[in-house]
């Protein structure tokens, strides 16, 4: 049976990339792309300074947090199905929930 949810690339996985993933992640498939193949915690990284064995404790790997849905990589451009370029922006986050509800 073909898997009849819509796909949708969340960029950037910091923490609003994340907490929208895990929003939207049972109403579409989901694949979270970034430079980066870790997250890390950047508030204390003044601790990781003056004690180097913390630092470990303040990065997670997304292979581990985000499974199959992790791309490693970076965004050129997006183009629509007719070849138009262009980019989307979500305003508000606190919307998306309500967004998401009104899809198709």
């Amino acid at each position: 049976m073909e898997n009849s949810k819509k796909k949708l690339l969340i960029v950037g996985a910091g923490f609003a990339g994340l907490k929208l993933f895990h929003m939207v992640k049972n109403h579409y498939e989901v694949k979270v792309l970034d430079f980066k193949d870790y997250f890390e915690y950047t508030p204390d990284i003044t601790t990781a300074v003056s004690d180097h064995t913390t630092y470990k404790n303040l990065t997670l790997s997304y292979k581990d947090i985000l499974k199959s849905h992790f791309v490693h990589g970076g965004l050129l451009r997006l183009e629509d199905e007719d070849s138009h370029s262009g980019l989307f922006k979500v305003k508000n986050i606190e919307n998306i929930q309500e967004w998401i509800e009104h899809q198709d």
